[in-house]
């Protein structure tokens, strides 16, 4: 007997999750009627869930014993024996799949084990090992032509997973359910269409958990790309951005994988898969790629890390002149990394329009600092806008909570003292449970855990390495078994641990038993930090201090995660001290390093926290002169009211003699030292300098706090006039009428008085000049063409200087001067100018064109200036000239009169020329004529 899809919905009624239906399984008896059950459920997730998680569709999907005959020939099969093959799918492009079905209580399947099946698929397009196994367990790098869907895909089955798995057997009509866009993802989308039709490339800054990946799928809809490269960080996001694209798309489209191996690199514990655990082909085969480009039917899109842009690139280079419509780039951050280069490479990526998503766009490391060095380590930054463009969309932080798309958050700072701890220290009891001795810090880590669930119910923990976040969960589990011994009441709370190196099957079990508790925590190294997205997750617990910022924000983001009924996220810090300290040793204490990085990292992300430390610092420096007024004092007790809500100190265990209320104030105050940028701190002394003294402060002065103070005035300018003062700096400055380029603003004073002496004298000023005014100004005119020689006056001056008639070069504009007078002399009295007259003018001109023939003998006249003096017929020659005056007299008399010129006293004009004849043709056999008239006589016949 075999089953059929209508014993398997029987089978499957009520069934709600894959645990219920593995456990119904295992029940079944005899082996194959498990195994035959099992196959139709999976024949339906094919038909049914697989096309709208991995966009594969397909045109059947059938059982090896019903697949038609040319199916069989195709894959070289002789027969419909078994072959290791249980399924055979046919895609839409008439790609042959065989898939192999395991249903068993194994943990793995070993690659031996899938000899027959792999043998007999040779044919095959593709390979597919589907089951409740949590491994395949093979020996290769790569494998282009199998994949697998495991144990934990189908653990992510929900209720209406199986209710559209159960109208498919049945035969009824299935709604598909789409996400549309929320008010902010539907800005952001009219903002990145606005934006690409000018642009080429763009950021979109959102906070985590505003559903980037979705606004880009949309964004990419919107611009109608039909080529798409995605790049992603993991071959885990990249699994997961693919699953939501394929399920909320409204247009359809093909996908390739382009992945060369697993993307984890090094031993950080991160969460990665293997790539035979994407469930869809990937290749790094060139030519495969090609093809697939070229194929015009539908939108295609190539999903790809980080980590594998040079096989990429190297793939785009067989393909001359090929550019992708749409480059998006998720968590684009990492391209900006300045430790990371592998990372930088996807920019080098062909692309027509390049959209970079991140909630991180920039990222400062901490430095403790004197006021004066305000240089921070840049770790990252998006600013170049040649390469990111400019930002088209952004969701703060702040504004992300106030819209409710996530929850706020609360800095929950808990400390512990060491005399409420070492009671704790059961030697022999902690040795026996750990195999070492227990640290007193260790213990008064866990006790503030344990204070943690008081306001929290699902914590994430983070810790320096692997074995730390392993211990902390045993020293947690038997801290209370401790305090039950000693008779304390105890919250229950149950506990567990991931890392990166466990399979995705079992960290999602791990994580759904984790969630379904009342209290509980998880403890990882720093796998958890990104991808994770557990709403009901509401706090995350630093047991050893997190350098890296970056790393601060997204483990932030598990915790603010909105979920109805969630108030506040809360980022603990435990904090362990000696019973004896005092406030000030307590904040100034090493321990508390932790709660100013926290405090760094969320200034980064949250405007209106980095606007009450900016705004309190400036108010710091702005006392320093004097007192502050009124208002004044009244913002910063405001201020400093709204900086201590940011912290929860509620569940500390401190000394008898410090104040929660003291403490919180003294924390808020310390913030600003370690925390709050020395600029601000600069910029209110020079607010209350300017309005004590109403004037600039003097670098020469004999009191050191206003040198100091015009040693920052000198500084901002200097950063501005090289483009390195930050832009929210500047317009800070500038609202205060501060002059951030003094030097521009003298250049336009002189300007206008260049104007007014044209406008006044109609030439230009003159170094030379007795008046002093003119000779400055004279001096400023001979600077601005220095500066135009050597390239150093900008585009704005030259076309100021232009548009005012400024005369680049003195010599020439003398020239053109003299030559528009000589034309107008000559046109005037039809006769060249004398340089013997006694008219000034006349004489001027003469002595002018006198020199212009001189230039023009030693060859240092230029040919436009020849040119322009040709043009009017200017006499170069007096001599040359009279003689062609007489030879055209010549020519005019023999053409009107038929005859040659005589010696005659009644015609005088007749006389003349016959002399003149005479004396050419003597001038002729002496050798005396030039070349030019030899020739143009004999033109005319007079000499042979």
């Amino acid at each position: 007997m075999r089953y059929v899809k209508e014993d398997l919905l029987k089978f499957m009624q009520d069934v709600k999750n894959f645990k219920e239906l593995e456990r119904r399984l295992f029940q079944v008896t005899p082996e194959k009627y498990k195994g035959d059950l099992f196959e139709l459920f999976v024949q339906a997730y094919l038909e049914i869930i697989y096309p709208t998680r991995y966009n594969q569709k397909f045109k059947s999907v059938n059982l090896f014993d019903k697949i038609k005959p040319e199916i069989l020939r195709k894959l070289n099969l002789k027969s419909r024996q078994d072959y290791g093959i249980d399924l055979v799918a046919l895609t839409e492009g008439d790609e042959i799949w065989t898939i192999q079905v395991k249903f068993r209580g194994a943990d793995t399947v070993k690659w031996r084990e899938l000899s027959t099946f792999r043998s007999s698929s040779e044919k095959a397009d593709f390979m597919l090992v589907i089951g409740n196994i949590n491994e395949v367990l093979h020996p290769h790098e790569e494998l282009s032509r199998f994949s697998s869907i495991l144990r934990y895909n189908f653990l992510e089955l929900t209720e209406e997973d199986f209710d559209a798995i159960r109208k498919h057997l049945a035969g009824q009509q299935i709604q598909k359910v789409i996400h549309k866009p929320r008010e902010h993802q539907a800005r952001a989308i009219d903002n990145a269409i606005k934006y690409f039709k000018n642009n080429d490339k763009g950021k979109m800054i959102h906070a985590c958990g505003t559903g980037k990946t979705l606004t880009a799928l949309w964004i990419k809809e919107k611009l109608n790309a039909k080529n798409t490269i995605v790049y992603v960080p993991s071959l885990a996001l990249l699994k997961q951005t693919l699953e939501e694209w394929a399920k909320h798309k409204n247009q359809d489209f093909s996908i390739k994988c382009v992945c060369s191996d697993k993307s984890v690199v090094g031993d950080r514990d991160e969460i990665d898969i293997d790539v035979t655990e994407l469930g869809v082909p990937v290749t790094t085969d060139g030519e495969e790629v090609e093809k697939y480009l070229k194929n015009k039917d539908k939108h295609r899109i190539i999903f790809s890390t980080y980590q594998s842009a040079p096989v990429v690139l190297n793939i785009m280079k067989s393909l001359k002149g090929f550019k992708f419509d749409l480059g998006i780039f998720d968590e684009a951050h990492r391209t900006a990394s300045k430790s990371n280069k592998l990372f930088t490479r996807c920019l080098d990526t062909p692309t027509k329009k390049k959209l970079f998503m991140t909630a991180t766009p920039k990222l400062y490391a901490l430095r403790l600092k004197k006021l004066a060095e305000e240089e921070n380590i840049l770790l990252c930054s998006m600013d170049d806008e040649s390469i990111y463009g400019k930002e088209f969309d952004n969701i703060k932080f702040r504004e992300a909570i106030d819209r409710k798309l996530l929850s706020d958050y609360k800095i929950k700072i808990i400390v512990v003292r060491d005399d409420k701890t070492k009671e704790l220290i059961d030697r022999r009891f902690w040795t026996s449970v750990l195999e070492r001795e227990v640290t007193i810090d260790e213990v008064a880590k866990a006790v503030a855990l344990t204070k943690t669930m008081r306001v929290a119910n699902h914590v994430v923990s983070f810790h320096s390495s692997v074995k730390g976040a392993k211990d902390f969960q045993k020293i947690l589990k038997n801290l209370q078994k401790l305090l039950s011994r000693k008779g304390r009441k105890v919250l229950d709370i149950k506990s567990y641990h991931v890392s990166g190196s466990f399979k995705s099957s079992k960290r999602k079990e791990i994580l759904d038993e984790f969630i379904s508790q009342k209290k509980s925590l998880v403890t990882n190294a720093r796998c958890l930090t990104e991808g994770v997205d557990v709403p009901l997750i509401d706090g995350i617990f630093f047991v050893d201090p997190k350098r890296n910022l970056i790393d601060i924000v997204q483990a932030t983001g598990r915790a603010i995660r909105k979920k109805e009924g969630k108030e506040y996220g809360y980022i603990v810090i435990p904090i362990f001290i000696k019973g004896n300290e005092d406030i000030d040793e307590i904040i100034h204490s090493s321990a508390f390093d932790q709660v100013w990085k926290v405090i760094q990292a969320m200034k980064e992300q949250d405007e209106e926290l980095n606007h009450i430390i900016e705004k309190l610092s400036f108010l710091k420096g702005k006392k320093r002169p004097g007192s502050l007024k009124a208002r004044d004092n009244s913002e910063k007790a405001r201020l400093r009211r709204d900086l201590a809500n940011r912290f929860d100190l509620e569940d500390s265990i401190l000394p008898k003699d410090i104040n929660i209320k003291d403490f919180v104030d003294r924390i808020s105050v310390r913030t600003l030292d370690v925390v709050g940028q020395s600029w601000d701190d600069w910029f209110g002394q020079y607010v209350a300098f300017k309005e004590e003294h109403k004037r600039e402060p003097f670098s020469h002065s004999k009191k050191k706090e206003e040198r100091s103070l015009a040693g920052w005035v000198g500084t901002n300018r200097k950063k501005y006039k090289q483009n390195r003062l930050p832009i929210y700096r500047a317009k800070k400055l500038k609202e205060i009428n501060f002059d951030l380029n003094p030097f521009e603003n003298i250049w336009n004073r002189y300007y206008k008085d260049y104007i007014s002496f044209k406008e006044k004298h109609k030439e230009e000023p003159s170094t030379h000049s007795k008046n002093k005014e003119e000779s400055r100004l004279g001096q400023w005119s001979i600077d601005q063409r220095i500066y135009f020689r050597k390239n150093k006056l900008s585009k704005d001056k030259i076309f100021k200087l232009n548009k005012a008639g400024f005369v680049w070069n003195p010599v020439e504009d003398v020239w053109e001067r003299s030559y528009n007078d000589y034309v107008a002399f000559k046109k005037k009295y039809c006769r060249d100018p004398s340089y013997k007259s006694s008219n000034k003018l006349e004489k001027r001109l003469g002595i002018w064109c006198s020199n212009q023939k001189g230039l023009r003998r030693k060859g240092k006249l230029s040919n436009d200036k020849l040119n322009k003096f040709n043009k009017i017929g200017f006499t170069w020659n007096a001599l040359e000239s009279k003689w062609n005056n007489i030879y055209n007299n010549y020519v005019t008399f023999k053409k009107k009169y038929k005859q040659e010129p005589k010696y005659t006293k009644k015609n005088k004009k007749s006389h003349n020329l016959a002399i003149w004849i005479k004396r050419q043709k003597r001038f002729y056999h002496e050798g005396k004529l030039s070349k030019d008239n030899v020739n143009k006589l004999k033109k005319i016949g007079m000499i042979k």
